[in-house]
């Protein structure tokens, strides 16, 4: 008896992009956010420094934690609006 096979049409399955780096971007956002309360409520700085190393800090936290959300949005919206922009059902990236 030969049983043929239906082709089921699933919805495709365009999953997160780099998962381990966006998994480090937000570990290292986290950690940083971190390190910059514990430098912006600690006494062990004086007034100049804390400004300096908090603000660099700060531009840390910004840069990991906005890039992961970055690669999030791009993984589940931009990477479909650019699927139905094309028309095609492979997106490339």
């Amino acid at each position: 008896m030969l049983v043929m096979a239906e082709s089921v049409q699933s919805k495709p399955n365009y999953g997160i992009d780099a998962p381990r780096l966006l998994r480090f971007s937000f570990i290292a956002g986290a950690i940083s956010a971190v390190i910059f309360f514990v430098v912006l409520f600690s006494a062990v700085l004086e007034q100049i420094p804390k400004i300096i190393v908090g603000t660099l800090l700060s531009i840390v936290v910004t840069y990991f934690l906005g890039m992961g959300c970055f690669m999030i949005y791009g993984s589940k919206v931009m990477k479909l609006e650019d699927r139905d922009k094309t028309g095609s059902g492979s997106v490339v990236g």
